[in-house]
């Protein structure tokens, strides 16, 4: 397509200055989209100061100018439904109880159509999570059929392991929306190839003509605001970052495997090992129940851009995935940490998905339900640290797959076909 500057709406529930995973991604390819040329319009919900959301000031100064950001204050439609919820047993029974979706579902399609009439754009991208910002999409996809609009779905919807034991009802009412999504949507997103073959599965291969993978990306413009520090000591440092989940994503059997470690290696060569971001105090009592407290440190949450402060003094960067065989879950923080050019731990099931980007590339991949493999591949990166080191430095070229410049290349030349489709069609 000729290079002329080009409008595009976006729909993103969350954006900087909030740091959900989501938005990280988002924003830095939206960096790399505006460098492009792209003139970039983004719906967004409010990022309120007096509450717990998590958010990072110094980290949104990062991409502030990239693009126009359009934050919806959503507090006065849940107040307003709210009131009417109370009086109205009929309300309850017919809606579901998803206030806070709907008010954003409802001002952001107001907006959307505002800016679409407005401006024109040349195509519409919703980023999901959450998913309700594919039903903006709908909604403006119905209002403007002729608008090219890309799904970017990240991970599966319907068929995501976490989300099994919901009831019946909102399994089949998310089922309507997902095939609405795909039916409607001129572009399909995933991040991998595993997420596109299990979503798609359930529909007609025409469908599947428009999905394309486009990995999630690290920014190197971010480098220079660390101290990327070199091993001094003569003991590993192991870090994690970010929030934990308990039976999913918890480090209890990392922590098992760290009291077996203590009878295999010297005092003096045990490693220290950092979480930062959680401030669940149940895995540091387990920590003291288990004696390697002084070790095992646990850090209250903390802000986006200091979190990575830390990883970049690490010896060893820690993954802790979802641990099922095939796992289709591509988890962000995979990129952040091969931005830092240091060995990864992942624990992590084999034939995975992490494990088919980490292991090629030098990083050392096991299982996390079992403590003694756990330990054992510990102990063997503070045996081979140097071999280790080495060989996941001399492949770092490998990298370059992840680097937002080359995923946002993918993500655009979609948008791309997604037009071409709208216009054959037209």
């Amino acid at each position: 397509m000729e290079s002329v500057t080009r409008r595009l709406l976006v729909v993103s529930w969350a954006m900087p200055p909030l740091v959900y995973p989501r938005a990280i991604q988002v924003s830095r390819t939206l960096k790399e989209l505006s460098r492009r040329g792209w003139l970039i319009d983004v719906i967004a919900k409010e990022a309120l100061l007096n509450n717990s959301e998590r958010r990072d000031d110094a980290f949104a100064t990062q991409y502030a100018g990239f693009y126009r950001l359009h934050p919806i204050d959503i507090r006065p439609a849940i107040a307003s439904e709210n009131r009417w919820w109370k009086r109205s047993g009929v309300l309850q029974r017919l809606l579901p109880a998803d206030v806070e979706g709907r008010a954003w579902t409802k001002l952001a399609y107001q907006r959307g159509r505002a800016l679409i009439d407005a401006n024109m754009p040349q195509a519409l991208v919703t980023f999901a999570q959450p998913w309700s910002d594919h039903l903006i999409g709908i909604s403006l996809k119905r209002r403007f059929p002729s608008l090219p609009w890309v799904a970017h779905f990240s991970d599966p919807w319907v068929d995501s392991p976490y989300v099994q034991d919901e009831d019946r009802g909102v399994l089949n009412r998310w089922r309507t929306q997902e095939r609405e999504t795909i039916r409607r949507a001129d572009g399909v997103l995933f991040v991998n190839q595993r997420t596109a073959q299990l979503v798609m599965s359930k529909y007609s291969a025409d469908w599947g003509q428009r999905v394309d993978v486009v990995p999630h990306g690290f920014d190197p413009d971010l480098l220079p605001l660390f101290q990327n520090c070199e091993a001094t000591s003569s003991r590993l440092k192991f870090v994690y970052t970010g929030s934990m989940f308990e039976g999913l994503r918890d480090p209890l059997m990392l922590l098992e495997a760290l009291a077996i470690l203590k009878q295999m290696i010297e005092p003096e060569l045990m490693p220290t090992f950092d979480f930062v971001g959680s401030g669940d105090a149940r895995y540091s009592i387990r920590a003291k129940e288990l004696g390697i407290d002084t070790i095992a440190r646990f850090g209250e949450p903390t802000p986006y851009l200091k979190a990575l402060q830390i990883a970049s003094e690490a010896d060893v960067l820690i993954v802790i995935d979802t641990n099922a065989a095939g796992s289709v879950f591509f988890p962000s923080k995979v990129v952040d940490y091969l931005m830092f050019g240091k060995p990864i731990l992942a624990l992590t099931a084999h034939g995975g998905q992490t494990a088919d980007i980490l292991a090629p590339l030098g990083h050392v991949c096991v299982d996390g339900t079992d403590s003694a493999l756990i330990a054992a591949a510990i102990a063997k990166m503070v045996k081979d640290r140097s071999e280790i080191a080495a060989t996941v430095k001399s492949r770092r070229g490998l990298t370059d797959d992840y680097h937002i410049s080359n995923t946002t290349r993918l993500l655009e030349a979609a948008i791309f076909r997604a037009i071409e489709r709208r216009q054959s069609v037209a």
